[in-house]
């Protein structure tokens, strides 16, 4: 047990390079300093095993300063699923806090946190994804592409579970698809962010192994993560709430026009498009994020972004990593190559 307690644990998925470093860095930042009563959150970041796992606080002295305890993805979940394992075995984790909040690594918070617990409640929350997977045109295993409804009703028959009820609407139906047919799902949440009290993160974790093995019998895709999800709350019987987009809101202007309300109280911001802000490019390094601060977005959503980025900058420390930090990152990558 931990010597103090904590009032949320707030778990990261990660992979072992300078680009998803960095970004954990900066959201850790920004937990600190603006998720209000959850500032003081414990923060646990699962790192793939891209290569030999290695002692991170030495190779990074500013996880310390941060609070950060890294977790590298259990061998076995690795082997068998690889990086989509690394983005559930957070679930398998054992949780001292009474909450528990799951975000992904490209996000950064721009709000209070602590008022989650009384929006999820007993239930599962999260944050509808943009559109649905059927609209990507996905075909199964057997080669056949089901649509709308007959898309979720194929996933769950699968999983050896009955029709599901489509009750959530797809977040960015009416402007980044219009198709009838897709505008209603099951709990089908973006993993951006994720949030439940401690027996509900335990009760889905019971299902969500199982459930990602059933989703990648039946089609290939890279939202398997998100599909397991949903069937283990199909599985699991646990009741899921939808959370309004200020929970897990997108870089993307088209989002704030569609939802005026939430764009005026991001909690949570999620830069996963591309554009003025391209995640691979401006995170890359310090030298790269700095580049970004320097000029304007006449984006008003990646203005915002990048404001919130330049309140956070003067915590990163130099553009250069310490000479021993940069040895041993390249060693460790050195031996995964030879090894």
């Amino acid at each position: 047990m931990s010597e103090r307690p904590y009032p949320a644990e707030i778990h990261i998925v990660a992979a072992p390079t300078e680009a998803f470093l960095l970004r954990v860095q900066l959201l850790a930042a920004s937990i600190r300093r603006t998720a209000g009563a959850f500032a003081t959150s414990r923060i646990v970041v699962t790192l793939s095993r891209d290569c030999v796992p290695f002692d991170v606080d030495a190779a990074y002295p500013w996880s310390q300063s941060l609070g950060i305890e890294w977790r590298w993805v259990p061998e076995a979940m690795w082997e068998q699923h690889g990086i989509y394992g690394s983005a559930l075995a957070r679930f398998g984790w054992e949780v001292e806090a009474p909450y528990v909040i799951h975000l992904d690594a490209d996000t950064i918070v721009t709000g209070q946190l602590d008022d989650l617990p009384a929006r999820t409640a007993s239930s599962f929350g999260g944050v509808i994804a943009h559109v649905a997977p059927s609209a990507f045109g996905i075909p199964f295993t057997d080669g056949v592409v089901h649509h709308g409804a007959a898309f979720w009703a194929q996933l769950h028959a699968g999983a050896g579970l009955g029709a599901p009820q489509l009750t959530s609407e797809h977040t960015g139906w009416g402007f980044m698809d219009v198709e009838p047919a897709r505008r209603w799902c099951p709990p089908y949440y973006n993993l951006g962010l994720l949030a439940g009290t401690r027996e509900v993160m335990a009760r889905v974790a019971t299902a969500i192994e199982y459930q990602l093995a059933t989703v990648e019998e039946q089609v290939a895709t890279h939202f398997r993560c998100q599909l397991a999800v949903m069937l283990a709350l199909a599985a699991t019987q646990t009741p899921s709430v939808d959370l309004a987009m200020q929970w897990n809101f997108p870089n993307d202007d088209a989002f704030c026009d569609a939802h005026p309300q939430a764009a005026r109280d991001v909690r949570v911001l999620h830069y996963l498009r591309g554009g003025e802000f391209e995640r691979e490019r401006d995170t890359a390094s310090l030298a790269a994020l700095d580049a970004f601060l320097a000029r304007p977005c006449t984006s008003l959503i990646n203005e915002r972004l990048r404001r919130h980025l330049a309140e956070l900058r003067p915590g990163l420390g130099s553009t250069e990593l310490p000479a021993s930090a940069a040895h041993d990152a390249t060693t460790h990558r050195l031996e995964q190559r030879v090894g």
